[in-house]
């Protein structure tokens, strides 16, 4: 991701420029921290939802060749510098500040950083608060400088943002696609009374003071649109799959099945007595290989193997005189091996 702060044309209402890159530090620090540590569910009460990690993090980029070169950008802009989130000049849905001034948006996720205008926060009914909308793969957040307020306090509102933008709904309202995401009440904070001092929801995509928690079925969903070629949040990761890590090898000790899409960094190895059974896209790295060791078994259906970044792989290697190790079932695909032939890619060893 990159972020993008906006001024008017002298210069006002956002951070100094000798506090930018140290504020624009510590957002990021304090949001991945947040993502480092999921937190149990608080909802429904007395649930044993599992706790999963979150399987990614934020990297700070920058487009090659633009004249600032550490993903941090300052504009000044008197047309399109501030956010404004009710009333009759209401732009939060608007795409123009996107337009003219996200870099490298097929690739990266745009954080743009807007203050209120100074006309609505001069204006008692206007609340001028912490406040967000993904668009596309572009977010907008406003009222972090103006509130005056540590930046950790703004960490819900911006994981919130980009769980929009790799595809989470909000839970409360309606259906999610979730059935560990119970529908709720949707209260910010516990309260002394009523239903609010329970049932106080802390999931990551609800509006609530905590916002410190996702459920295998949300991180499942992120899982699925990372693993989709050409998918809009995979074109967001960076391809830290293409080359091969032998130090990431995987080995399946006891059977196994894949059903999600995974890219590998590594070597992937099936002990003696394990059967891996793999359901969908499998992406192996260049110069990988698939070892099925003696008594060891892969089941292929409805499967793709291939290299995602389009370069070759070793191909699937069996050890010991074994005749059913490999199974290749209909509608299984093998690619980008060294082999000239795209099925018949195991060798005996």
């Amino acid at each position: 991701m990159n972020f993008h702060y906006f001024y008017d044309a002298d210069g006002n209402y956002n951070y100094p420029v000798d506090e930018l890159k140290e504020a624009n530090y510590y957002l990021r620090k304090f949001t991945t921290d947040k993502l480092r540590e999921n937190k149990q569910m608080n909802l429904p009460l007395g649930n044993e939802t599992p706790v999963v990690r979150i399987p990614y993090t934020y990297v700070l980029t920058a487009s090659e060749g633009y004249k600032k070169a550490d993903g941090v950008y300052r504009h000044l802009d008197d047309e399109l510098y501030y956010y404004v989130s009710r009333g009759r000049n209401k732009n939060n849905y608007s795409s123009d500040v996107i337009k003219k001034y996200a870099i490298g948006k097929d690739s990266i996720l745009n954080v743009f950083i807007q203050p209120h205008h100074p006309d609505s926060m001069a204006s008692s009914k206007y609340p001028g608060d912490q406040v967000g909308i993904a668009m596309g793969t572009s977010l907008k957040v406003a009222g972090l400088y103006e509130s005056g307020e540590p930046l950790w306090k703004f960490t819900g509102l911006f994981n919130h943002e980009v769980g929009h933008v790799l595809g989470l709904s909000h839970t409360w309202r309606s259906s999610d696609g979730c059935d560990d995401t119970p529908k709720h009440r949707n209260c910010w904070n516990f309260t002394k009374s009523g239903p609010c001092a329970t049932e106080v929801s802390n999931n990551m995509m609800d509006y609530n003071a905590f916002q410190v928690a996702l459920t295998p079925c949300q991180i499942g969903k992120i899982l699925k649109n990372f693993g989709k070629l050409g998918g809009k949040q995979r074109s967001l990761l960076v391809p830290d799959w293409c080359d091969r890590d032998t130090t990431q090898t995987i080995t399946i000790y006891e059977d196994t099945e894949w059903r999600g899409a995974k890219d590998l960094n590594g070597d992937l190895i099936i002990a003696p007595g394990a059967t891996l059974s793999l359901y969908a896209r499998l992406s192996i790295p260049k110069d990988g290989v698939i070892i099925i060791k003696d008594g060891g078994k892969l089941v292929l259906d409805h499967a793709q193997l291939h290299n995602s970044c389009g370069d070759l792989w070793q191909g699937i290697k069996i050890m010991g005189e074994q005749e059913e190790a490999l199974l290749v079932l209909p509608e299984t695909t093998i690619l980008n091996t060294v082999h000239p032939t795209t099925s018949a890619v195991a060798q005996k060893s």
